[in-house]
């Protein structure tokens, strides 16, 4: 039987998200599909939506294992980044805990949130994703710039734990 190229295009995406890992999965539904609407943020709304996002990271990986997850290999976190109001510093908030909210918000006051970085652990490797407030070019480089040194915050809190 000859199959079509769209029954084709299928058959591959589905053999790929077999072969994906939980964390690659769980970044691609994650960072796919229609972009936000723009809307500027205050710091409480960059926080809720921190949370909000930490929970939906921990409730995608709890179904994408049915709920057969280890402690010991879980591991995500959500930061706001955010730049100064002059455009001349960009930066990120402390990584999401539920008892550290009110500093995140205190990092974020006089700031401009911009979106939000995450990362979800996948063996050894962290996969690093964002998910903008305000959809431009230049929030884009931005939160590309801000992703690596995430990167890095998240390996040394990953360490940590």
């Amino acid at each position: 039987m000859v199959l079509t190229v769209k029954e084709r295009r299928e058959a591959g995406r589905k053999r790929e998200l077999e072969e994906m890992t939980v964390a690659k999965r769980v970044l691609r539904q994650l960072t796919n599909g229609r972009p936000p609407a723009s809307e500027l943020r205050t710091p409480v709304a960059a926080v809720s939506a921190a949370r909000t996002l930490h929970r939906d990271i921990q409730k995608r990986i709890e179904e994408a294992t049915n709920g057969t997850r280890t402690r010991a290999r879980e591991y995500f976190a959500v930061t706001v980044a955010y730049v100064t109001p002059d455009l001349s510093a960009l930066g990120f908030t402390s990584l999401y805990e539920e008892a550290g909210q009110d500093r995140m918000e205190r990092m974020l006051t006089g700031n401009i949130p911009i979106g939000l970085l995450f990362g979800i652990a996948d063996g050894k490797e962290i996969l690093v994703g964002a998910r903008p407030f305000i959809v431009t070019k230049q929030t884009d480089d931005w939160l590309k710039e801000l992703a690596i040194a995430a990167h890095s915050e998240l390996e040394i809190d990953r360490a940590e734990r």
